[in-house]
């Protein structure tokens, strides 16, 4: 039988390995989130550059 000691450390051991996880989580959200507004706005740089260089040659 296991002494309350003994499940206290399991409880705590468990504790931690799902703080880590969550930890990894959110950094990742983070990571996806900022490599789409990378994308985002590489996109768009791309967009106003074409329109640029339309204006640019209708004159």
């Amino acid at each position: 039988m296991w002494s309350k000691e003994d499940i206290d450390a399991l409880n705590r051991e468990e504790d931690e390995l799902v703080c880590k996880i969550m930890k990894k989580m959110k950094f990742e959200a983070i990571k996806t989130r900022r490599e789409e507004r990378r994308n985002m706005l590489e996109k768009l740089l791309g967009e106003v550059n074409e329109e640029m260089g339309n204006v640019s040659t209708d004159k």
